[in-house]
Formats: C-alpha cells, sequence, structure tokens
C-alpha cells in the first residue's frame, strides 16, 4: 500500500510540475509529455477532480462475457492509455493525514450520469463515457495553454489516433470477437479525446447526433 501510495504522489506530482516559467511569459506550463501520458495524466486528473467514486468507476470497467472491458477498444492507441487511469484511480489509496477518511476530490458524477453508465444499452453507456472523456480532455488541454500551431499538430495526432482506433473496431466488430461492440460505429473514447480539441456538434456513439 505504500508503495501505490508513493507511485500515485509521484504520478500526480508529474502533472504539477511547471516549464521554466521564462518561457512562457512568467506564466507555468505543463510539462511536454508524450500523448499516452497526456491522456493517462487528464483521465487521471479528471477522475480526481469529479471525485468519480468506485461503484461508479466499476461500471466504467464494465466486463463482457469474454472478460474485456466493453467500453475500450483493446489495442485502440487512445483507449488504451485511458484504461490504465482509471485502473490506476481505482487502486487508488487514501489520502494521509486527513481528519476525515477520502481518497479524491470532486463530489462525484451526476445522477442521471451514473444512470445512464448503469443502462444496459451499450450506446447509452458510450455516449456517458464520451461525455466524459470530453471533459477530461478538455481541461487537460487548457492547462497546457497550445498556440495555435501546437494545437493544430495535436489535432493531427489525435486524428491518426483516432483512425488506426477506429479501424481496431472495425476489425473487432467484423471477428465478432466482442459481441457488445457489434452494432456500435464509433469509438468513445476516440471521438472524445477529438472533440476535447476541436468542438464540434457532439454525436452519440453510433452516429446520432444530440
Amino acid at each position: 500500500m505504500k508503495i501505490l501510495a508513493v507511485a500515485t504522489t509521484l504520478v500526480l506530482a508529474l502533472v504539477l510540475i511547471p516549464d521554466d516559467p521564462e518561457s512562457t511569459g512568467g506564466m507555468p506550463r505543463v510539462p511536454q509529455l508524450s500523448p499516452e501520458q497526456q491522456i493517462f495524466h487528464g483521465v487521471l486528473e479528471g477522475l480526481y477532480t469529479d471525485g468519480v467514486r468506485n461503484e461508479t468507476v466499476d461500471l466504467i470497467l464494465r466486463k463482457g462475457k469474454a472478460g474485456d472491458y466493453v467500453h475500450f477498444v483493446r489495442g485502440c492507441p487512445l483507449c488504451n492509455p485511458t484504461l490504465d487511469a482509471v485502473l490506476h484511480y481505482r487502486q487508488r489509496p487514501e489520502f494521509a493525514n486527513r481528519k476525515s477518511r477520502c481518497d479524491t476530490f470532486g463530489p462525484g458524477l451526476s445522477k442521471e450520469l451514473r444512470a445512464r453508465l448503469a443502462s444496459p444499452d451499450q450506446k447509452t453507456r458510450l455516449d456517458v463515457v464520451h461525455t466524459l472523456i470530453t471533459r477530461w480532455m478538455g481541461r487537460r488541454v487548457a492547462q497546457l495553454r497550445l498556440t495555435d500551431e501546437e494545437r493544430r499538430g495535436w489535432e493531427i495526432d489525435m486524428a491518426k489516433r483516432r483512425k488506426k482506433g477506429m479501424a481496431i473496431l472495425r476489425a473487432t466488430r467484423a471477428s465478432g470477437q466482442m459481441e457488445e461492440w457489434g452494432a456500435i460505429t464509433d469509438c468513445a473514447i476516440c471521438d472524445g479525446s477529438n472533440d476535447a480539441l476541436r468542438p464540434v456538434t457532439k454525436k452519440k456513439v453510433g452516429g446520432k447526433k444530440k
């Protein structure tokens, strides 16, 4: 438990260490990290900020008959770091030296989102996942204070990762390996990560507009 606590502290410390203030006009910036690290930190910080409760996390980590996580496309370059962050958060230790026991910050997700995550309908749940990823990665992007050139670079990189994730999703659907994805045409995490960078009219998973 002590080792896990130290590891969590180090991960959060990496998120908060600023770059040289002189290079950003006196304003510290989030350090340059790989896309995988940015996604991991963005999702992990989002979970802590919203104070997502364990029972809600378990809904996000729902598994299918074959034991796969049904809200994540296995092998997708955007889903993988997202899943790692959620799993890491689920194993978080309690905060030390607090008067009352706690292990997160925010009040938890709304009753509506929790109810939709518990829905038996896959598309309904994935729509919530899309909403959460867009929110959490949107916060991360805002913290980065990207220049126009940097934002464009992110958009290109994320679009490439989404393209790869969608190709994996199509192959998964065609193979029938995960029956839960049979009628799903979009990766909620891919779309959410991209929408956080390039605000557009949001769509529900499956192509239906909200």
